[in-house]
């Protein structure tokens, strides 16, 4: 089952596409987050999250502790 009430959701066949609703995206916000984990890439040669499934990537960005 697709629901959240803070997403816009397609289902396509098992698959549940999570798309951001235009109030809550800000491409300067998407911007600005790409370069932050680019930049993580290139200091520590390695990616700042990593999971083998898309689901399990979203679980470690939105779960994970933050480190300083």
């Amino acid at each position: 089952e697709c629901r959240d009430s803070k997403f816009l959701l397609i289902r396509i066949k098992k698959y549940c596409i999570y798309i951001a609703s235009m109030k809550s995206y800000s491409g300067k916000m998407a911007d600005i987050w790409a370069l932050g984990v680019t930049l993580y890439a290139m200091v520590y040669n390695e990616l700042p999250f990593w999971s083998e499934t898309e689901v399990g990537l979203y679980d470690i960005i939105v779960k994970k502790e933050l480190k300083f």
